[in-house]
């Protein structure tokens, strides 16, 4: 409950100070995010995280610097129901510490470090190294690749990769769709898991600082042979 109360509270307090510097418009090297997310499913690499059909709250903040380009992403998920029986993952608290080595209109590679916390029993925690690319390939048309390596808990491999479009349909309103294809892969393991989907987003730009997100995400998990589906609702607040 305690990490409840502290990410909500993160949440306020950074909120209050994106509207303040927006107010005096003051020009800073430093960058911002908060955001209150809610999804119908928490579903994560091949699996639902939680039950079919149970709720999570999942706030996140980051915090970053124009030159050079790293920032710190502090992330949570908290399931809204059957709290007692989800005691072992419940309260999950993820650390990211990302570089953007490219940052370009057409092309994009970042890098990152990220710890997966959870506090339940005993302290536990998993890392991974990452990197992500995009590149826009014509009018908005491109490619993305990810690659996720464990070196930690559970020494593996994730990859992802796929077509991508975005398109600003209107003066404030972005569409960002995905097809995906991924594979994941941890040693010793007696099986893979393989998967293709699809997600695509809606943003709006409600003003210079805030912004509402709504988004639908389908997989298909090959080697289960079952569909997975989540939806997505946001605020954010950004600096």
């Amino acid at each position: 409950m305690r990490s409840i109360k502290f990410v909500v509270l993160a949440f306020v307090v950074f909120s209050g100070l994106a509207f303040a510097q927006e107010q005096e418009g003051a020009e800073s090297n430093f960058t911002g995010e908060a955001k209150a997310e809610f999804v119908n499913n928490y579903y994560w690499r091949g699996a639902y995280l939680y039950p079919e059909g149970v709720p999570a709250f999942q706030p996140s903040l980051t915090l970053g610097l124009n030159d050079p380009a790293l920032s710190l992403n502090i992330w949570s998920s908290l399931p809204l129901k059957q709290r007692t029986e989800l005691k072992d993952v419940r309260d999950e608290l993820d650390l990211t510490l990302n570089y953007d080595l490219i940052d370009e209109d057409d092309m994009s590679l970042s890098l990152g470090f990220i710890s997966y916390i959870y506090f339940v029993g005993e302290f536990w925690h998993s890392e991974e190294l990452y990197a992500d690319f995009w590149y826009d390939v014509w009018n908005g048309l491109g490619f993305f690749a990810q690659t996720y390596i464990d070196v930690d808990a559970y020494k593996g491999i994730y990859l992802s990769f796929g077509p991508s479009y975005t398109n600003d349909l209107t003066e404030k309103l972005n569409l960002d769709t995905r097809v995906i294809f991924s594979f994941t892969k941890y040693d010793g393991a007696s099986f893979a898991v393989v998967e293709t989907g699809m997600l695509a987003a809606l943003t709006y730009q409600m003003n210079d600082v805030l912004s509402m997100i709504g988004g639908l995400r389908w997989n298909y998990n090959i080697d289960a042979e079952n569909n997975q589906y989540a939806f997505n609702l946001a605020i954010a607040a950004s600096w």
